[in-house]
């Protein structure tokens, strides 16, 4: 009975962490709108909790701090060779948490002439 309780929680425990794919792969692969979009949202979601490493992981992904203003800025990813636009707003909250106000990521349709 004890095991069987054991594994209940276990299975539990598991249900309320979603696995997350850090932003540099997420710019690096083909992924499509909209789950380009739900991809980046859990990430932001899981960064939330630390802003120290959502600002470490923003700067290795290329994205750079703009409009950075009295706790709140936005990052924006420049440029890049797999055509993909994304940005970030955010606040900062005083127990060390970030609060997302807007974000954004899709990749540019590419034409052909």
């Amino acid at each position: 009975m004890a095991g069987l309780l054991l594994l209940a929680l276990s299975a539990l425990a598991g249900c309320g962490q979603k696995e997350t794919v850090p932003i540099s792969q997420l710019i690096a692969s083909d992924t499509q709108n909209p789950e380009l979009l739900e991809a980046f949202g859990d990430r932001l979601d899981f960064l939330s909790h630390d802003r120290a490493l959502m600002a470490k992981e923003m700067r290795a992904s290329g994205f750079e701090l703009k409009n950075r203003g009295v706790g709140c800025g936005a990052w924006e990813l420049p440029e890049n060779p797999k055509r993909t636009r994304a940005f970030v707003q955010f606040c900062e909250a005083e127990n060390g948490s970030v609060v997302y106000t807007r974000y954004g990521i899709s990749r540019k349709s590419m034409t052909y002439d």
